[in-house]
């Protein structure tokens, strides 16, 4: 298995020592009873049934939220040392390839603006 560093903002690292309630082993997320077990194929419904909710217009995947996440972050900071190392990434060329959106669509999109 691959492991890889993440980061959570104090908020969320309080949420979770609460949530985590002293626990010392065993699984970091527990289902509810009768809930099912947390899983790769859980979290892609989980993450379809999300977007469904909100009414996206796209397909939401746990990667459609990665790339929003690099993006939005991207556009931000305009950091892509800091994004790549937030995605896990050894290379920001990889970073750049797949999660940045800096395109001619993305500038018009954000600018209201049409090509001639």
């Amino acid at each position: 298995d691959t492991y890889r560093t993440g980061y959570l903002s104090i908020k969320c690292k309080n949420a979770l020592v609460k949530y985590l309630a002293g626990r010392t082993s065993g699984y970091v997320f527990i289902p509810k009873r009768g809930g099912v077990k947390l899983t790769k194929s859980t979290l892609e419904k989980d993450a379809k049934a999300i977007g469904k909710r909100a009414k996206a217009h796209l397909s939401t995947t746990v990667h459609v939220y990665r790339k929003t996440f690099a993006s939005v972050t991207y556009l931000k900071t305009k950091d892509i040392k800091l994004v790549s190392r937030l995605l896990g990434h050894a290379n920001t060329a990889v970073t750049e390839k797949y999660y940045i959106i800096d395109d001619e669509f993305q500038i018009q999109n954000e600018m209201h603006l049409y090509a001639a």
